[in-house]
């Protein structure tokens, strides 16, 4: 059995809480699957999203052009 019925707002509800107590303690994750933003200097989509996985974030293991 799950611990929340709708994951995606438990998350939503976590990052909007006050207390970082309770942020800290649900232990949320992230995997970025895109960089979005003017004037990037990136020429492809596949090229942006392998940058942010350099720059330490977590991007999915199938990324790849």
């Amino acid at each position: 059995m799950n611990l929340f019925a709708n994951p995606r707002n438990s998350a939503s509800g976590t990052l909007k809480s006050q207390d970082s107590s309770v942020v800290a303690s649900r232990g949320l994750d992230c995997y970025l699957y895109g960089v979005y933003g003017e004037n990037l200097k990136f020429s492809s989509h596949s090229e942006a999203v392998l940058a942010a996985g350099k720059w330490g974030f977590k991007i999915p293991s199938f990324a790849k052009r």
